[in-house]
């Protein structure tokens, strides 16, 4: 209870829309759709992080921006639980071509077919990001970066702000769900529950899924959602290199734990779940504290892959951006010299013992909660036919 509860929400509309359709939205957004700034024709089969770009205020958003014809909701339902080849063509692809595959996947690729259900729809965000954290520039296109660099006020400028375009200039197909303001599950299909508290719910959500439904496909819209928060946000306003800090990527670590091949039933990769996060709850001190630093020093050494390609591509950019990018670089390889540890994560003050101990029992309760997950979903759904009959819940 003392907690933040980001993801009981999603929950519970997931709970109320067992065998459905829904349409999840964050309270803070406006139910209107705009087309998204840089919007090119055609789609695309990508793995490519989101664009962004940058404005002054609010109004050079409403400004600079046009208005859909529709709204969100009817948007998100377009694709919303067709098949791949049928959601192709409701884009008006009738016929796609090697263009619509520059920049795809084949290894993901070999996993889809005509038959493969859009489990999950986004749409872009204009207006505040979300993010308490700069790590999302790190992962910017060179396009996004040299907008970032020209904005009125420079990197600091922008980051300040917090007035952003982030989505996809085309419908891009995906393998998994990210983040998104307003978001369509098909909840005919066996989705897993959002983990109910702390922030990246929406990344381990989208890795589940994967896992449950490594078949699925995720879209993204080439529209957003005004995205306007009433109070004021602060946080990733300040610059600051990377830290080099490992962390601990929950939903990097299912997805390295994904049976491809087909054949498995989906209860059966429930189990698989279920048996994963319970062996972490079970694991002794030992055993997790080398897990986690096998993961750290694993994302440690990508991020500071990926920041050395930007450097090397940055030698035309002002050189404010380089020296951040060579600042990170520095912070990284100085972290790497040594072991990571977990309460490095946190500045809450507690023990390596004391976390891994909360982090335990944090994976016995979800694991829990996953194996009994398909009877809650239909219990929840004998519930939610009867308030559908009482007139307490009004699908549209």
């Amino acid at each position: 209870a003392s907690e933040k509860s980001y993801g009981l929400a999603r929950n519970l509309c997931l709970l109320l829309s067992v065998g459905q359709r829904a349409i999840v939205m964050d309270d803070d957004v406006l139910c209107s759709a705009m087309i998204s700034p840089h919007c090119r024709e055609g789609l695309q089969f990508a793995t490519t992080s989101p664009e962004v770009d940058f404005y002054e205020s609010e109004q050079d958003i409403l400004a600079r921006n046009r208005l859909a014809d529709f709204d969100p909701l009817t948007g998100h339902a377009q694709c919303l639980g067709l098949s791949l080849a049928q959601a192709v063509k409701k884009l008006g692809v009738q016929k796609l071509e090697p263009q619509h595959l520059q920049g795809a996947n084949a290894a993901y690729l070999n996993h889809w077919s005509a038959d493969s259900p859009i489990l999950v729809t986004q749409a872009g965000t204009l207006g505040d990001p979300g993010t308490g954290d700069l790590r999302w520039i790190y992962t910017l296109d060179s396009n996004s970066t040299r907008r970032l660099l020209e904005s009125p006020g420079g990197l600091d400028g922008a980051l300040k702000k917090r007035h952003y375009w982030s989505g996809q200039p085309m419908p891009t197909f995906s393998k998994m769900a990210v983040i998104s303001q307003t978001t369509g599950l098909d909840n005919s299909h066996l989705l897993p529950p959002y983990f109910p508290i702390f922030r990246g719910e929406d990344y381990l959500f989208g890795a589940m899924t994967e896992y449950l439904h490594p078949q699925g496909v995720t879209l993204d819209y080439a529209w957003s959602v005004l995205h306007f928060p009433l109070e004021q946000r602060s946080g990733g306003a300040e610059k600051t290199p990377a830290s080099g800090k490992g962390k601990f990527n929950p939903s990097k670590y299912v997805t390295d734990r994904t049976l491809y091949h087909k054949g498995l039933s989906v209860q059966t990769r429930l189990q698989g779940l279920v048996q994963m996060i319970t062996a972490l709850g079970e694991a002794s001190d030992r055993e997790l504290l080398t897990q986690y630093r096998t993961e750290a020093a694993e994302g440690l050494a990508t991020t500071m892959s990926r920041l050395n390609l930007k450097l090397q591509v940055a030698q035309e950019l002002p050189v404010e951006w380089q020296t951040y990018l060579q600042q990170s670089i520095g912070n990284i390889s100085q972290a790497m010299q040594s072991p990571a540890r977990p309460e490095d994560m946190l500045t809450t003050g507690e023990t390596t013992d004391v976390l891994l101990g909360i982090f335990r029992g944090y994976c016995l309760e979800f694991g829990a909660a996953l194996a009994g997950w398909e009877a809650i979903r239909e219990k929840a759904q004998e519930v939610s036919e009867v308030m559908l009959e009482a007139g307490q819940l009004t699908p549209l």
